[in-house]
């Protein structure tokens, strides 16, 4: 990719990125500040709500408080507790005067009911109910005995109180002369009434429902009359009652709610105030939209103008890509020459003079190339030991004195393709099958020498043959193998030679059963550090030819015991290059 194209991808990936996460990151902050906003909305309408809701609780407390003593003073006139006839009429006249009054006092009061001891009802604002039904309904939930206090009911439909559900406070009263019961009185709110403390939402504002649970997770308070007594079963819902804290965004049938929700104590109930998180983000969205638009607009213009500069600034960087073109094909007269004083002027004046130094070192350097092809020629056939062929030579003549001509004749043919793969035309890079004829070579030249000491085995799979190896790599292992183990032990000397494939690499293993050799010795020949002096310098070189060429992927690894032989492990990668 040229560098213009580069600049212009680079800037406009970045003009995006930036556009995209000014964006983004816009919307977060709206979108945080708009749910934390309303957040305290909301808790600031539920706290209002609680305290009109615990105002309204404590205000059926003073009425239950008010009808006790009314009943009290009105029951206190008559001394026979055995009431009938004109007695009664007197006190349920007097009885429906007090609770009407009563009533009228607390507007959160729609019904008042009074029934005694002796099943006399009374009541303000209630339909015909008979006496068994209040005492199997009302009264069985009052304590008959201990402390009078207010006891709360569930919220039910009592159709004699109203068609709707009702929230109904129960008190025993108790004669304040004797101590005796003197009946029970039942103040009843329609559910309609607690739904219109709950605050009308006007035009434009959030539309936010409000609902009143109680402890059983049954709805008590809400403006759609279809919830009512309903249990709430959404799971998310349920656990945000149970566990959850003041506020949190739930998923309802497949949409987002932002949910608060604060305890009436004195109720017992929670309420939860909410809205669709769709509904409260509608703002944001077409501010968004907006905000895109004119993002887009606006990196298309810079595009634009990115496009327009990196023609000016890549022009002359052009020019100096087509004069390294011609200086990479070896013409170096095609110079681009620049009288700018800017970075790029000073950087054709500096090519220039590059250029002109390159010539001079091209010439260096191909002399210095033919000195170390020389050179490298010569460190090969170094590796093949002057020793190794006087010997070899010797041996023949011996069998050909000693009428073996047949013998001799094999010796000479190995000698003979040893040399020549050893040389294989100055490759430094043969085939495995290559590198496996050179050591079988070097092995029946060595087993005729010390017929009575060794012999050898090859043992290599054919699917490794046309990979590619280092020239000379298992043959100065294996000649370590002979002079430092199997030369040092009686007789019955054994080299084996494995290669087989293990995943992407070549694996070699060359092992005798020599004197083998100890932790120390096995230290010292993996020891980085070249040591002229020691008898395994060929060990070594391999090991450093091997990292040389192969790096980290190459492995070479020793394991030896004394009295029982040397193992040495060569992993290579697979390469058919």
């Amino acid at each position: 990719m040229k560098i213009q194209y580069k600049f212009i991808f680079v800037c406009t990936a970045t003009i995006l990125f930036l556009v995209a996460g000014i964006l983004g990151g816009m919307y977060k902050i709206l979108y945080d500040i708009n749910v934390a906003r309303t957040k305290n909305i909301f808790q600031e309408e539920n706290e209002i709500i609680r305290v009109r809701l615990e105002s309204m609780r404590a205000n059926l407390q003073t009425c239950a408080n008010m009808v006790t003593q009314d009943v009290n003073k009105i029951y206190a006139e008559v001394e026979n507790r055995d009431i009938s006839g004109v007695a009664l009429i007197r006190i349920k006249n007097n009885l429906f005067a007090a609770l009407d009054y009563d009533t009228r006092c607390f507007s959160d009061v729609d019904s008042i009911l009074f029934i005694d001891t002796y099943g006399n009802i009374c009541s303000s604002g209630v339909v015909d109910v008979s006496a068994e039904q209040v005492r199997k309904e009302l009264v069985c939930a009052i304590p008959a005995s201990g402390k009078t206090s207010c006891v709360q009911l569930p919220v039910e439909v009592r159709s004699y109180f109203s068609d709707e559900p009702v929230l109904t406070i129960g008190k025993r009263i108790i004669s304040m002369r004797d101590g005796k019961n003197i009946g029970y009185v039942f103040i009843n709110v329609r559910e309609s009434t607690i739904s219109e403390i709950f605050p009308e939402m006007k035009e434009g504002e959030y539309q936010n429902d409000f609902m009143l649970v109680d402890e059983e997770n049954r709805v008590v308070g809400n403006k759609d009359a279809g919830l009512l007594l309903s249990p709430i079963k959404e799971r998310e819902m349920v656990s945000f009652l149970k566990n959850g804290g003041e506020s949190d965004i739930i998923h309802i049938d497949g949409e987002e709610y932002l949910i608060v929700k604060t305890g009436i104590e004195k109720l017992d109930w929670t309420l939860m105030s909410g809205i669709s998180v769709l509904e409260l983000t509608s703002g944001i969205r077409d501010t968004a939209k907006l905000t895109v638009f004119i993002g887009l607009f606006s990196a298309v213009i810079a595009t634009l103008l990115i496009i327009i500069l990196s023609r000016r600034i890549t022009r002359p960087i052009h020019a100096l890509t087509v004069s390294a073109n011609h200086i990479k094909h070896g013409d170096f007269s095609a110079i681009y020459d620049s009288d700018a004083q800017d970075e790029v002027g000073i950087l054709a004046q500096a090519f220039k003079k590059m250029s002109e130094r390159i010539q001079g070192l091209i010439r260096n350097v191909e002399e210095e190339q033919e000195q170390k092809r020389k050179y490298e020629f010569a460190l090969i056939q170094t590796q093949i030991q002057p020793h190794f062929l006087y010997n070899t030579l010797d041996l023949i003549y011996i069998m050909c004195e000693s009428n073996m001509a047949h013998e001799g004749a094999a010796v000479t043919k190995a000698l003979a393709d040893f040399y020549r793969i050893s040389l294989s035309g100055g490759r430094e890079i043969i085939t495995i099958e290559e590198e496996l004829r050179h050591i079988e070579n070097y092995l029946y030249i060595q087993r005729a020498r010390y017929a009575d000491i060794m012999n050898f085995k090859i043992e290599c799979s054919p699917m490794v043959m046309d990979y590619k190896i280092i020239k000379l790599t298992l043959q100065p292992l294996i000649e370590n193998a002979i002079y430092h183990g199997l030369k040092m032990k009686e007789g019955g000397g054994v080299i084996v030679v494995a290669g087989w494939i293990e995943g992407d690499h070549v694996i070699f293993t060359i092992s005798d059963n020599g004197v083998g050799m100890g932790p120390l010795q096995i230290h010292e020949l993996l020891d980085e550090k070249e040591d002229e002096k020691s008898g395994h310098f060929g060990l070594k070189s391999v090991r450093r030819r091997l990292s040389l060429y192969y790096g980290n992927a190459a492995k070479m690894d020793i394991d030896s015991e004394e009295g029982v032989g040397t193992r040495i492990t060569v992993k290579i990668p697979k390469d058919n290059a």
